[in-house]
């Protein structure tokens, strides 16, 4: 891993994410502040440090150990620590016992040893955390926020104005109306794991909203549940266990599942679902009308508080702001300006956002200055490289600039991964650590099936240069840059349908030279020599996080359905050589 020169200018802030239970997608976030700048130094997810998916229940030691690695640093050095979560107050609600004695217990399971310092430690409102992680990345000076998940510590959907360096709460609802939850029991109704909540977005697009009206009946006219859906829900919330602090989490997710069977009458499948196509009709309609209620839902109230507070800026956090098409059908209203959605909109995200209105509160400067940018993991060097294949006894090729091995490889039709760069903050692969084809027809399920191990008919978005767009004849009011947004287009050939879901959506990332130039000049010359930029990009991983090391990326070209590895647009690896 590569370290950085780096002298202290400042105060430094650890955000975490994180909790010994009750707790997922835990992650660090490392911010220096003064008076003038905020600078963020790194962000790492605790799952793609450890490579393992969808772990529960821990601090995130391997994050932080790794950050501090980054920058030559000790946990003295560290002055605040801020955790996106009130963990106090969600203690209290539930009149449950604090685990610890005091901070300095947090301290060390957080660092794994005795630190000669007291280091401050606030706990930060989930939906507050989530808000500021959005406005405070933006580049807006005022904007509505818009936190949808599955539950903070009393909410499940909280609006935020936006106005300067101030963000505060308009309008919440609690956790019993939880869009989040409505989406996590659709997960597991159509036999996708609970977490699978862009599964059940892709298959959407293949049902019939023919539900939505009886979904809708368990809410109120706004997005809060109605007295139906409560006497339901306090069935089952007697039968929970009062000592797990999420135990709602599980309450809401069976009271739908319950409306499903008994008032659509349709049971959890218990078959593996391969194929999109193929999936039973009453699935892809159960996802189509949940899908068409949550933006139903969040569209009346986006516009609603557009009229009351007169602001036409939108940023989005929370798990459900990872939604593209949700984003997008937002995006095309016409009381909408512009719009950010914050990269690492899911918990891991309330890491940068606790850390960042910590720094609010001390007076420091809390606010990101241009665009942001989603590179703020971990890289690694050249010699880190070439030492591990030369141990291994991999074969490579060293190019001081690989761009043209890279474009040629695409034009022949080859499947491609890149390792390059600081690994992206967020689900969402980015051009750092991707998987890259051209999206020529066909090419769709020859990933989802050869590469992914995915279900086939799976959405994959695209990248492209900017300039691009007009290919796909999109009328854009902002260049989504993290493939967050789901973007319309009434383009489809075969050099371009593996992007195009059978809505007529694509999820882009606009690829911007100031964020990430290394990819920007390999799609610069890719545009040079076949006439466009447009290539798949999917993440570069198969039933795990996104691949953090050298060793996971040669193990998956081994295995997979890809020609060469290109690490740092220097380094190249090819199948045929190992």
């Amino acid at each position: 891993m590569k370290s950085y020169d780096y002298k202290k200018n400042g105060l430094l802030i650890l955000g975490i994410n994180g909790w010994v239970h009750g707790s997922h997608d835990m992650s660090a976030a490392l911010i220096e502040v003064n008076n003038n700048e905020c600078k963020i130094l790194g962000c790492l997810e605790e799952e793609k440090v450890v490579g393992k998916k969808n772990i529960y229940d821990r601090f995130p030691v391997s994050s932080i150990k790794s950050l501090l690695k980054m920058y030559n640093l000790e946990p003295e050095d560290i002055d605040q620590i801020a955790v996106g979560w009130n963990y106090p107050k969600l203690y209290d609600d539930l009149s449950l016992a604090w685990p610890f004695a005091n901070d300095e217990e947090i301290i060390q399971l957080l660092f794994g040893r005795k630190v000669n310092k007291l280091i401050p430690v606030t706990y930060i409102d989930h939906h507050k955390a989530h808000a500021a992680s959005a406005y405070r990345a933006s580049q807006f000076d005022c904007a509505l926020c818009f936190v949808i998940d599955g539950n903070g510590e009393r909410e499940s959907y909280s609006v935020w104005r936006c106005e300067g360096d101030n963000i505060s709460c308009v309008s919440s609802s609690d956790s019993e109306s939880s869009l989040g939850f409505l989406f996590e029991a659709t997960n597991l109704l159509i036999g996708f794991n609970n977490t699978d909540s862009g599964k059940t977005m892709g298959l959407a697009a293949y049902g019939a909203p023919v539900f939505g009206e009886v979904i809708k009946s368990y809410f109120d006219e706004n997005i809060s549940a109605n007295g139906k859906f409560r006497d339901l829900y306090n069935k089952f919330r007697r039968f929970e266990t009062p000592q797990n602090i999420m135990s709602f989490q599980m309450t809401g997710i069976r009271t739908w599942l319950s409306i499903f069977t008994n008032s659509l009458n349709i049971e959890q499948n218990i078959k593996e679902v391969d194929s999109f196509y193929d999936c039973e009709e009453k699935y892809k309609n159960v996802a189509a009308s949940v899908q068409k209620v949550l933006e139903e839902k969040v569209l009346c109230e986006v516009q609603k508080w557009i009229c009351v507070t007169g602001i036409h800026n939108i940023c989005i956090a929370g798990g459900v702001g990872l939604n593209c098409t949700m984003n997008g059908k937002i995006l095309q209203m016409p009381l909408v300006d512009d719009m950010f959605v914050q990269p690492a909109s899911g918990d891991s995200g309330v890491a940068l956002g606790a850390a960042l209105e910590r720094a609010y509160q001390l007076g420091r400067c809390s606010r990101i200055k241009g665009l942001f940018s989603p590179y703020l993991g971990s890289e690694i060097e050249d010699r880190e490289v070439v030492l591990w294949c030369e141990q291994n006894g991999i074969d490579y090729i060293y190019r001081e600039n690989a761009e043209d091995i890279l474009v040629n490889s695409l034009c022949n039709n080859e499947s491609i991964a890149v390792f390059q760069g600081r690994n992206e903050w967020g689900p969402r692969a980015l051009g750092a650590r991707s998987i890259l084809s051209l999206p020529q027809e066909g090419k769709l399920d020859f990933i989802n099936k050869k590469v992914k191990k995915r279900e086939l008919g799976r959405p994959l978005g695209p990248s492209m240069l900017e300039e691009d767009a007009k290919i796909l004849e999109s009328n854009l009011k902002t260049y989504g840059r993290y493939m967050n947004i789901a973007y319309c287009t009434t383009k489809c050939n075969e050099k371009i349908a593996s992007i195009i879901h059978v809505d007529g959506t694509y999820r882009p990332q606009f690829v911007n030279r100031k964020i990430l130039d290394i990819y920007h000049n390999q799609l610069e010359l890719l545009k040079k020599i076949y006439g466009n930029s447009i290539v798949i990009n999917t993440s570069f991983n198969v039933d795990t996080p996104i691949i953090y090391n050298i060793k996971q990326a040669i193990s998956f070209l081994e295995q997979r359905e890809i020609t060469k590895l290109f690490v740092n647009n220097r380094i190249i690896i090819s199948k045929n050589r190992l």
